[in-house]
């Protein structure tokens, strides 16, 4: 699995980000490995580490038109 943080170090590279803004991360998994009572799990679990909101997704569920500026934008963290 691979990570990828859109704001960054958990808090935030972005300008327009708030304090109570989201984390959004890439969770990258086999397709088809976890269900969604897992992906749930992951992401409570990622909320608590980074002691905020996070949100989890994967490259495939990007719309296709927004995904390269979303995707230029990530940050690899782990």
């Amino acid at each position: 699995m691979r990570g990828h943080a859109e704001d960054g170090d958990a808090r935030t590279t972005r300008a327009e980000a708030r304090p109570d803004s989201e984390v959004d991360l890439f969770f990258d998994h086999p397709e088809g490995s976890l269900g969604l009572y897992e992906l749930m799990d992951v992401k409570e679990a990622t909320a608590r580490i980074l002691g905020q909101k996070a949100d989890i997704m994967t490259r495939r569920s990007l719309h296709r038109v927004l995904r390269e500026n979303i995707k230029a934008s990530a940050q690899f963290v782990f």
